[in-house]
């Protein structure tokens, strides 16, 4: 996979001197830096900065070396860690990890991964989509029924998403009811 352009970042807070430094370091070394930035920042300041970013890029960069475990313990440590930065960016991050335990037939990682597109259904269904029709094409079919049936009047409902928005959900259970 390619790298992620950050050129956007805003860097008032972590300085260019601290990016240049995460963008020369190993992986291990990005992990490390990315972990203490995590500690030294509030949810808040993640946020303003976009630190959101960085995180994609550290993802990126576990595909790129096929650290998938240690990307899915990245996850759980912001999730843990800092929830309202986790709650702005999981659609960007569990993505990945959704993809991974589906490959690996892990129906529980799966689904723990896969909660928060359903506790948050304005945020991140744009990205949820792709997963649920990747569950389809595994033939993952009870998992896609009940995802179906808890996200269909959320997403009706949202204020985040225009009429139609929920008609992907809404055909599935028209043809599984019929």
């Amino acid at each position: 996979m390619g790298k992620v352009d950050n050129s956007c970042i805003h860097i008032k807070i972590i300085g260019k001197k601290w990016y240049d430094q995460f963008r020369n370091a190993t992986l291990e070394q990005q992990y490390s830096l990315f972990i203490n930035l995590l500690n030294d920042l509030s949810d808040d300041e993640l946020i303003k900065e976009d630190i959101g970013l960085i995180a994609i890029e550290l993802k990126e960069n576990f595909i790129d070396e096929k650290k998938y475990l240690e990307f899915a313990d990245l996850i759980d440590q912001i999730k843990e860690s800092k929830p309202k930065f986790f709650r702005k960016e999981f659609p960007y991050l569990n993505y990945t990890a959704v993809e991974y335990y589906l490959y690996q037939d892990d129906l529980a990682k799966v689904q723990a991964y896969l909660q928060p597109y359903i506790d948050y259904p304005d945020t991140g269904y744009d990205e949820f989509i792709p997963l649920f029709n990747a569950l389809r094409y595994y033939k993952k079919n009870d998992l896609v029924w009940t995802l179906a049936k808890q996200l269909v009047e959320p997403v009706i409902n949202s204020p985040e998403w225009i009429g139609g928005a929920e008609l992907e959900l809404v055909n599935l259970i028209l043809h599984h009811l019929f």
